[in-house]
């Protein structure tokens, strides 16, 4: 930072990483709030540099224990394999988010009168993408597991979507399997593993060491690696 600061600027912290600063005479203390993933600081004029980055330094645990967990914005892209999503604003209808579909995307329009730091918003624009999700689950889904029952030589009575949150398969006794349309938002070999698992409920319908050391074979030996890796997922969106 240099002598004269400028009313507002950027610069990188250690843990927070991009932070906004504004200088406002009316403001008599340093606060912070988290804006589009980023976090954002008000302070006093009066402020030098070094007193800005003591401030900053000392509240920077408590906005990292606030930080949240899904936040969306203006411009953002996320990709998926078989279905990606654009985030932008938009004036038409400023209380209400107008979703295209066209492919392989699906384009969110969040009306201007939203607010991106609102939970509210982002439970809307997670339902959104939920729905488009449901949508294309199949089309992206069952090809994908029907080649890899194929590959290990199981036959399938029936693939279909099912609408869990948190149970992302099922496997009935007459060879029937479901898959949550929720794991369109898993990468593809966390995918797998999923669909592995409810293939080896073909053989073993429990979760017995036997289970384990078919599943562990289809997965080529990372049954434990995916199951670990899926539990500390970072889900795009809110799962409910």
């Amino acid at each position: 930072m240099t002598r004269t600061l400028p009313t507002s600027f950027v610069f990188v912290h250690d843990k927070l990483g991009q932070v906004h600063v504004t200088r406002r005479a009316s403001s008599s203390r340093v606060s912070g709030r988290w804006k589009d993933g980023r976090a954002h600081f008000n302070v006093p004029s009066f402020l030098d540099s070094a007193g800005i980055l003591d401030a900053i330094g000392q509240l920077a645990p408590r906005m990292l224990a606030t930080r949240p967990s899904i936040k969306f914005h203006d411009g953002q892209m996320i990709a998926l394999d078989g279905l990606s999503f654009g985030i932008s604003t938009q004036r038409v209808s400023p209380d209400s988010i107008i979703c295209t579909l066209r492919g392989d995307a699906a384009y969110l329009e969040v009306g201007c009168g939203m607010d991106f730091d609102d939970s509210a918003t982002t439970e809307a624009i997670s339902r959104m993408m939920r729905r488009m999700a449901a949508k294309c689950a199949a089309r992206i889904l069952i090809p994908r597991a029907q080649t890899l029952a194929s590959a290990l030589g199981l036959k399938v009575r029936s693939w279909d979507i099912m609408n869990g949150h948190h149970v992302l398969g099922r496997c009935s006794s007459d060879r029937r399997i479901q898959l949550s349309y929720m794991n369109v938002f898993l990468p593809v070999h966390l995918r797998d593993y999923i669909v592995y698992h409810e293939l080896a409920h073909l053989t073993e319908m429990n979760h017995s060491a036997r289970f384990h050391a078919l599943c562990n074979t289809y997965c080529s030996g990372r049954e434990a690696r995916w199951v670990k890796e899926l539990k500390s997922y970072s889900w795009p969106l809110l799962r409910r």
